[in-house]
């Protein structure tokens, strides 16, 4: 990025030093409040990128005027989360926010998306730091820098902790910036007071409980009077909006698309999905099918000549929407992979607006909004007048999603230990961001999700608990998802928000002993799921079981 770099030295929440390109900054023209200090000088200069850095840091971190070169796109925000990643009292934060995969501790030595912002270093562009609103100016710094991480990610900021801000040859201590009253002032800021309780069923220790709920006390207490985040826009080529071919950008064009499609029986719906596909204005690259049988005789052929683009229909016998896409992915080798379902609708510009959107952002995987509506409500217009947004996202579909091919091979497939239920989405997500991926959602464009009652990812599946007696509740294919990526916390967290759910849907007929039942079923299954298969083999693609081995029907014309 061009423009004006500035550089603030922070001792807490003071200034001590703020630059220009090298230039002081008069202190007394800026406010007390080091967070405030940065918003002051964001607005001042609103073109350029503002570092700021604890001054007690300087043998840990690299050269901050040069930080503003790490910064791809003008709607992102790098801090050095990996020094506080082990904190103790930033940890208990999952509790709150135990759905978010963007609070799993970052890897060291490559970028990680996450909202926890560090107060010890980071650099952002000033209309990200505007856009974001200015955080209560009497919080602790790390509590303030928090409340401004979840709010930018509120607006459509895409936040890493990049080990790059630390110096090659410095040690990577773990700094304890926290304590319970900066986490509890974020938990009442960033997700509001009832959060608050979760946070403090989770802690460990009778001291740290005391400790925490002083400090919640004090938290609940106060007014949240901050405005929403104003909405970041991302930059997008106007032409891939067009429904003709010819205005569609050469980049956008050659990006080189594979779509892989699973289904299980559901010819009449899949064919509306490839319909869609061949009058995109990017055409694909090439079309997968990959049918499941699960022993069963397979549907009507489709015919391959009818398309136009190179298509295959696989016919497997394994069941699983997972490794069916596993097989799917193993088939090509075009540097985009858009996952689809096969009960689906969407415009002609699907492809090039989801291909625009990730050249312009650099964001590897972007999934798209799906709209469920019922199958007799077609034709259903796609929705329109909402502003396009753009945003990092803690989940994952593979409904319609666009994902860069290379971030697959590094993070691997699907797990087929959780197809048949939920959470494969979520746990091939996780893995992409600790490769290094950046997950997004947009907002638009819009699918159209037809929820077919039967087939698809929606099928009957064998699951080993289909006959116990105590049905597991939740999922065991959801907690084995989460038991691979959960921190304590988060579990904990989750555990609790399960229980209070259970409470509040049963009312007066909640039955402890029976939720307790289900609870432990549904671990118990979760726990054999997880020795069932090896990890290594369970997400490889190609799978290597003769089940898998697909039977072709193809045009690669």
């Amino acid at each position: 990025m061009t423009g004006e770099h500035v550089v603030v030295e922070v001792d807490g929440d003071h200034v001590r030093t703020a630059t220009v390109d090298g230039r002081p900054v008069d202190l007394s023209s800026l406010p007390d409040h080091s967070g405030a200090a940065l918003l002051s000088l964001a607005r001042r200069h609103p073109e350029a990128t503002i570092a700021w850095h604890e001054r007690g840091a300087a043998d840990l971190l690299s050269d901050p005027a040069g930080w503003g070169r790490l910064l791809r796109n003008p709607n992102e925000v790098r801090s050095a989360g990996l020094c506080h990643a082990l904190d103790p009292w930033l940890a208990t934060l999952g509790a709150a926010d135990f759905d978010s995969a963007l609070q799993i501790p970052p890897p060291a030595d490559h970028t990680f998306g996450s909202w926890l912002l560090s107060p010890l270093a980071g650099v952002a562009s000033a209309p990200v730091l505007v856009a974001a609103g200015a955080p209560p100016d009497d919080l602790p710094l790390p509590a303030w820098m928090l409340v401004l991480g979840h709010r930018s990610y509120r607006a459509g900021a895409f936040l890493w902790s990049d080990p790059a801000l630390l110096a090659a040859t410095g040690p990577h201590r773990q700094e304890a910036l926290h304590t319970a009253e900066s986490i509890a002032f974020a938990v009442r800021h960033a997700f509001g007071p009832r959060f608050l309780l979760p946070w403090l069923a989770a802690l460990d220790g009778a001291a740290a409980r005391l400790q925490a709920a002083r400090a919640a006390a004090r938290a609940a207490r106060r007014p949240d009077r901050t405005e929403p985040p104003a909405p970041l826009t991302w930059p997008e080529p106007p032409a891939v909006r067009s429904r003709s071919r010819a205005d569609v950008p050469s980049e956008v064009v050659a990006a080189g698309v594979d779509v892989i499609i699973p289904t299980l029986g559901r010819r009449e719906l899949l064919l509306g999905v490839l319909e869609d596909l061949a009058e995109q204005t990017v055409p694909p690259r090439s079309v997968v099918v990959v049918e499941q049988t699960g022993g069963a005789a397979p549907g009507l052929p489709i015919d391959a000549e009818r398309w136009p683009f190179p298509f295959e229909h696989l016919i497997i016998e394994r069941l699983g929407a997972g490794n069916a896409r596993n097989v799917a992915i193993s088939r090509g080798d075009g540097p985009w992979v858009l996952m689809l379902d096969d009960d689906v609708r969407f415009e002609p510009d699907l492809v090039a607006r989801l291909v625009g959107r990730a050249l312009a952002s650099g964001a590897e995987a972007i999934t798209a909004h799906l709209e469920t509506v019922s199958a007799r409500a077609l034709p259903c217009p796609t929705p329109t007048g909402a502003p396009p947004t753009l945003r990092m996202w803690p989940g994952f579909g593979s409904g319609g999603a666009l994902v860069a091919r290379a971030s697959l091979r590094r993070a691997g497939g699907f797990d087929r230990r959780i197809d048949g239920g939920f959470g494969e989405d979520t746990e091939l997500g996780v893995r992409l961001r600790r490769s290094g991926t950046m997950v997004a959602l947009a907002s638009d464009p819009t699918i159209l999700h037809l929820k077919a009652p039967a087939g698809g990812m929606r099928a009957p599946y064998p699951h080993p608990w289909r006959h116990d007696p105590v049905r597991p509740r939740p999922s065991p294919t959801m907690v084995f998802a989460r038991s691979t990526f959960a921190t304590p916390a988060m579990a904990a967290g989750y555990r609790l928000h399960w229980w209070l759910h259970g409470l509040r849907q049963d009312r007066w007929r909640f039955r402890p002993l029976r939720r307790r039942h289900q609870w432990q079923a549904a671990q118990r299954w979760a726990g054999d799921l997880a020795a069932s298969e090896a990890a290594s083999n369970a997400c490889a693609v190609p799978p290597e079981d003769e089940a898998s081995r697909p039977q072709a029907t193809s045009s690669r014309s």
